[in-house]
């Protein structure tokens, strides 16, 4: 699998995963992140590279660690790219 392809599936799912914990709409989500609605769904349907201005106005908007987020998108990273 393409790297580019790998880190789009790994954010989809840890994106939707943090926020569907969170109980919060994709609306919700991107007011709290200042982004664009249509923004949290280009990336949950892998149609978007997250650039690390988004990344960090997401982990803000989910009021989550930092890390412990990043952590849960290498992990998935991880599997993506091994499941080649």
């Amino acid at each position: 699998m393409e790297i580019k392809e790998a880190v789009k599936n790994s954010f989809s799912k840890v994106l939707r995963e943090h926020r569907s914990n969170k109980r919060l709409s994709q609306t919700e989500l991107s007011k709290r992140s200042d982004l664009h609605r249509n923004a949290i769904s280009l990336l949950e349907r892998k149609e978007r590279m997250p650039t690390l201005e988004t990344i960090v106005k997401i982990i803000d908007g989910l009021e989550v660690d930092g890390s412990e987020y990043m952590n849960d998108f290498f992990e998935e990273f991880h599997k993506e790219i091994n499941n080649d």
